[in-house]
């Protein structure tokens, strides 16, 4: 722009948006995004290679005679570990030349499992990556992927259901050989106030009823519908003792199951990492709040909710 340096440049940049506003507002990627992908592309990087393989190759890796003769080789060797000690633990605790010679085979036949399902997963994908290429330009040479009439053989019309949309197609599409510079002026004005229009044209709001069923769905079976579960009355070890009483919660979140006990007393120290040490805790049961039980401190609370409530999830395991 002929200016005395960068640094002339660099006074004219957003310092808070960082970020090409011209490619987005022309709904184009920008330069940097371009150049990451570009830069990071490689000949291997395609989700559709397989990564696993699949179930007729593992068939016929079980097949193979190598494994075969190794796994006969083991259960033989753990059949005569179990007539000379009884159990192959009991071996295993006398450490018999016998214990010795089966885990060996035991040990080569996992390494050669494994073995053959790294080759057979990297021979697939290099079978596919050699082989891609081949079949997508065949789908693109197939004719009859594309959509034509089979009357004409022409390609089908566009329908445009906006009136933008239609207009800003047919002027993008209209070619301006031959025009002079007036007209190709006036062309490039009304395909901006085309694509400005289309642009500030908004989707009406969809009105959503809202769920009431609780996340149920209700299947008809005559003339009755089936009936939202009923609610408990006293929190269950799997259930936040918290979260269970707090009635701005909604249904799911308040009865809610975790798989085990001690899923649940993680949730309920998150409650209670809430209170720093010296604040005082209200238990969150209706009949406590009545009389005001203000609990002491972390374990005054967990003693508190074991006793009175039967609430006894904070235990440890030793070890």
């Amino acid at each position: 722009m002929g200016h005395r340096d960068a640094g002339v440049y660099q006074a004219y940049i957003n310092e808070r948006v960082q970020c090409n506003v011209q490619a987005a507002f022309l709904g184009r990627p920008s330069e940097d995004a371009l150049y990451k992908a570009v830069t990071h592309m490689s000949r291997y990087v395609d989700p559709r290679a397989p990564i696993e393989p699949t179930s007729e190759e593992i068939d016929a890796l079980k097949a193979d005679s190598g494994i075969v003769h190794l796994r006969e080789l083991r259960d033989q060797l753990s059949r005569e570990v179990r007539e000379e000690s009884g159990t192959i633990k009991k071996a295993e605790a006398e450490g018999t030349k016998m214990y010795q010679m089966y885990k060996k085979a035991n040990d080569d036949l996992r390494c050669a499992k494994k073995n053959s399902l790294k080759e057979a997963v990297t021979y697939s994908r290099q079978r596919f990556f050699d082989t891609i290429d081949t079949i997508e330009i065949n789908i693109q040479l197939d004719l009859s992927f594309l959509d034509l009439n089979k009357d004409d053989s022409e390609p089908r019309k566009v329908v445009h259901r906006l009136e933008e949309r239609r207009l800003v197609a047919d002027l993008i599409c209209r070619s301006t050989f031959g025009l002079n510079d007036q007209a190709k002026l006036n062309h490039r004005i009304q395909t901006a106030n085309a694509i400005l229009a289309l642009c500030q044209r908004r989707e009406a709001p969809r009105r959503q009823k809202p769920d009431r069923t609780w996340g149920i769905q209700r299947i008809q079976h005559g003339h009755e519908e089936p009936k939202p579960p009923p609610l408990l009355e006293s929190c269950a070890k799997t259930q936040c003792i918290f979260c269970f009483y707090n009635l701005n919660q909604p249904y799911e979140v308040r009865f809610y199951n975790y798989h085990t006990v001690y899923k649940t007393r993680n949730h309920v120290e998150l409650h209670l990492d809430v209170y720093k040490p010296g604040d005082t805790i209200s238990c969150p049961d209706p009949d406590c709040q009545k009389f005001g039980t203000v609990l002491h401190s972390r374990s005054h609370f967990m003693n508190h909710a074991t006793r009175e409530h039967n609430y006894d999830i904070f235990r440890r395991r030793n070890g």
